[in-house]
């Protein structure tokens, strides 16, 4: 993989596979919702739909008649809290000109107000069907529990009552000083082109117009003494989200933590053998960002069975935390990462995503992917290490769909520790 800056900020990670069938481009925003004005809260999500809608126009490049006309092309946008991403696939065959039409669209700057209401509605769909969904209704509760009063907080989707109202030009006003700011775009590419091609077509980006506003980013809340919940009566009362707050956790630990995720999901459902009946739905997901993370669990469950299920699950997480059989869940969670790994490099798209994360994030350029090496200086001691940091009571988020699930969640608690343990 090869890393450059152009004179203009604008960086530019690629890695050449000169035997691809497909290459895939990719530009990033270091822009999310948490970078939103207050009083915008969506606005990110509204650009990204803006800024797809023109790379997926036909009518913008006419000219390119073979590109647009990619029956096997697939574009994938999204919107986080701290960037917006759109990546594209295209033959090899086509070179860079995919990428180059993705930089016309930005440097046109021409969005039709036609165009932007099909995308405002767009959006509020995607609002309408996360609000309806009972692990996405939870999760934006869980953000609010574990980050009051702090922009990370916020729903990468928006406000649905915000988006309703915006304006094409309070969107194109947010793409001009925020997103094309160059120090806050990020070229991605994987495919057969070479990181010189790359940095030719990047020539074309213009110096920033208006700067970017200065945002002060408020300090992290202090983290309780007791475990926190909430019950969100929207949702089935069968279901909750158990987080664990990783405060100061860098994307040094980012790994680290997805290794841990990986050793306690082994621990909860040992490969080969179904989880015990209380459980019929578990599954670690993690969310980890550059100024913290957030380890949460999902549990959908008979009400009537959730403390025993809940038992069951901190007990595992327990284990994990007090080094049982560390070393045999560390190598088989080290094989499953890598194999995944190794999954993704027969995926041009999915490399320009990895690479787009090493570039925002900051994290080291030039060890593998998927080469099935493991990072220098990390083992199970440093994921035992994380563990018994993160698996503590007063970092516990427990949100969930009734006053019954959640609290026989938290009388689950002192199943996390070992008999004797403080």
């Amino acid at each position: 993989m090869r890393l450059s800056c152009t004179g203009e900020g604008v960086r530019v990670g690629s890695i050449q596979q000169p035997h691809a069938a497909s290459a895939a481009f990719g530009i990033w925003f270091a822009v999310g919702s948490r970078d939103e004005p207050s009083d915008a809260p969506g606005i990110s999500h509204l650009a990204e739909h803006v800024l797809a809608t023109g790379i997926n126009n036909s009518q913008l490049c006419q000219s390119d008649e073979a590109i647009v006309r990619l029956a096997d092309n697939e574009t994938k946008a999204y919107t986080g809290k701290e960037y917006v991403a759109i990546n594209t696939r295209a033959p090899a065959t086509y070179g860079i000109a995919p990428f180059q039409r993705i930089l016309r669209n930005l440097n046109n700057g021409e969005y039709s107000e036609e165009s932007f209401l099909f995308q405002k509605n767009r959006a509020l769909a995607e609002l309408d069907a996360n609000a309806k969904s009972n692990y996405g209704n939870l999760r934006c509760h869980m953000d609010e529990m574990a980050w009051p009063d702090h922009s990370l907080a916020r729903c990468s989707l928006g406000d649905p009552d915000y988006v309703r109202g915006a304006t094409i030009s309070d969107v194109v006003e947010f793409i001009n000083s925020y997103l094309l700011d160059p120090s806050n775009i990020i070229i991605v590419a994987a495919g057969r082109h070479c990181h010189e091609e790359l940095l030719a077509a990047c020539s074309t980006i213009p110096p920033s117009s208006s700067p970017r506003p200065t945002s002060t980013q408020p300090s992290l809340p202090a983290v309780t003494s007791q475990p926190v919940s909430r019950v969100i009566p929207s949702v089935n009362d069968a279901y909750a989200l158990v987080g664990f707050r990783a405060y100061g956790r860098k994307h040094a630990d980012c790994e680290t933590l997805r290794l841990l995720s990986s050793m306690c999901d082994i621990a909860i459902r040992p490969l080969g053998t179904p989880p015990p009946k209380e459980i019929y739905d578990f599954a670690p997901d993690l969310r980890a960002y550059r100024d913290t993370g957030l380890l949460s669990f999902r549990l959908a469950v008979n009400p009537e069975r959730a403390r025993s299920a809940a038992e069951y699950v901190f007990k595992a997480l327990g284990r994990v935390r007090q080094g049982s059989d560390s070393k045999r869940l560390f190598d088989v969670a080290w094989r499953l990462h890598t194999a995944k790994q190794d999954f993704i490099m027969d995926s041009p798209l999915s490399i320009a995503s990895l690479i787009g994360e090493r570039v925002l994030y900051g994290l080291p350029m030039e060890s593998p992917l998927g080469a099935g090496e493991r990072t220098p200086n990390i083992d199970e001691s440093d994921c035992i290490r994380v563990a018994r940091d993160v698996f503590k009571p007063e970092n516990l988020i427990v949100v969930g769909g009734s006053d019954q699930v959640c609290q026989s969640i938290l009388d689950a608690v002192p199943a996390l520790y070992c008999e004797g343990e403080n």
